[in-house]
């Protein structure tokens, strides 16, 4: 599909339908041009492809005033998209320019990024597009697959959410943008970058990231969850060359304490725009949101808390802690009569999310199961690790309350055994049980800040202990 010495790779779950697959490359940040293709589902031949950074004489070269940018001009595709299967379009959601953050070295619109492009799936022609974010120098990419829904009247309509905090619903026949509604924090959006700096919300991981809005047919609501996290940005060194295979930014981002971060559930009148209602949630809001007919709408945060919230009113009717920040989708089945809550819990992007926490599990819940005996499933890769599951409550099964602490936030960065990965080996540390209990509490490099917040003055001191007890 793509070069991944460029700095071309796969991110985006494809998609299938009536013999053919469709997905597109990722790498915005390393300088690709943008691409997504179709394919024979059959023989893997390429049908077509369609470039999401138009050159020459294709639509939308005008918005790149200085052309010789748009080689290198980003466009990747960070997510999936939405196919309407009655119309024969493809919804594809574009990613961000490049260089990124670096508007100033790339004058214009800069279409297609930061927009739904929507094309004829047999074809890859394409048919329309709507552009959230000309001319980005925020970060403010679409990172979530478009929902698709009709108005009691017939009316077709697509709602995007995207890094720009905004729900925009688009109407899919005039292509004519209908409201575009705040769920979240927004400041200084009609600013660039400055040497000096300038604090804009959302920041570059605020917004609706990688799980997009909901509609719920019979309330006629569209649900979205949200970031609520500001930066500052400052224009760094000039990046006057490209470099294959580098990536690509000019800017310079210091995001406000990962402590302030929270996040947002709304619900949006789907016909008007109106907001129904607000759930502040005290951390990030990145999962799935899942509305149901019974009357609820399901949500979680990265702080671990998995929330049942009434879907007319917004008020929280139960929350749950799982020990590890929920970042996935949020999904409800039933198997042979019974109704099934299912989702995930503990999120390793640590670089992305300082705040995040536990190792991953998938966690099912059974509604007319009784309380407290919800049932956490490690998933295949922790249990690869060595640790040993107890499978009627997920954790390992220990005692040692450090052991506990550190295998539900520690070991997906540091190993089972603290043999080290994305984080340092353990087993080989030098600290002493104080340089241990004082790196924890300030640390530096890529290691999040777990102090005060994700571990107690108890979890510090018992984890710490453990960690000494690694020592090889």
């Amino acid at each position: 599909m793509g070069d991944v010495s460029a700095g071309e790779y796969v991110s985006s779950a494809p998609v299938a339908w009536d013999g053919m697959v469709f997905v597109g490359l990722a790498g915005s940040d390393w300088g690709i041009r943008g691409r997504v293709m179709g394919f024979d589902a059959a023989t893997g031949r390429e049908l077509w492809r369609f470039y999401t950074i138009p050159m020459g004489a294709e639509v939308g070269a005008e918005t790149w005033l200085k052309p010789e940018t748009a080689q290198r001009g980003g466009g990747g595709m960070w997510t999936s998209y939405t196919l309407d299967p009655k119309a024969g379009e493809l919804f594809v959601p574009v990613g961000n320019p490049a260089p990124d953050l670096a508007p100033g070295l790339r004058p214009g619109d800069n279409l297609f990024t930061n927009s739904i492009v929507v094309l004829d799936a047999k074809t890859g022609k394409l048919k329309w597009w709507y552009q959230a974010t000309p001319h980005d120098g925020f970060d403010w990419d679409l990172g979530a697959p478009p929902v698709l829904y009709t108005t009691r009247d017939g009316e077709p309509r697509v709602a995007i959410a995207s890094k720009d905090g905004y729900a925009h619903v688009v109407n899919r026949r005039s292509h004519k943008l209908l409201f575009k509604t705040p769920v979240t924090t927004i400041l200084n959006a009609d600013k660039q970058p400055t040497v000096a700096g300038i604090r804009a919300c959302p920041g570059a991981q605020g917004g609706v990231e990688w799980n997009g809005p909901a509609f719920d047919p019979e309330a006629r609501t569209v649900y979205v969850g949200a970031v609520d996290w500001c930066a500052t940005f400052r224009v760094g060194k000039v990046l006057d060359k490209h470099v294959r295979g580098q990536l690509y930014i000019g800017t310079l981002i210091a995001g406000d304490s990962a402590e302030k971060a929270s996040g947002w559930v709304t619900a949006l009148n789907g016909t008007t725009g109106a907001i129904r209602w607000k759930f502040h949630a005290p951390k990030p809001i990145v999962a799935g949101v899942t509305p149901t007919a019974g009357g609820l709408v399901f949500a979680g945060d990265l702080g671990g808390d998995f929330y049942a919230l009434d879907k007319a009113s917004g008020k929280v009717l139960k929350t749950i802690a799982t020990g590890g920040s929920i970042a996935g989708g949020v999904v409800t089945y039933m198997v042979g009569g019974k109704q099934y809550v299912a989702t995930t819990s503990g999120n390793v992007s640590r670089s992305a999310w300082p705040m995040a926490m536990g190792s991953p599990r998938l966690i099912v819940m059974s509604l007319d199961v009784p309380e407290g005996k919800t049932h956490r499933v490690a998933l295949p890769e922790v249990a690869a690790r060595g640790s040993a599951i107890d499978p009627t409550s997920g954790s390992a099964a220990s005692t040692d309350p450090g052991k506990k602490v550190f295998q539900q936030i520690c070991s997906a960065c540091h190993g089972a055994q603290g043999e080290g990965g994305l984080g340092a080996n353990l087993q080989t540390s030098k600290r002493d049980l104080a340089g241990v209990i004082a790196y924890i509490k300030s640390p530096t490099g890529t290691m999040p800040k777990l102090y005060p917040g994700a571990l107690s003055d108890a979890d510090l001191a018992s984890v710490a202990a453990y960690v000494m007890a690694l020592r090889k």
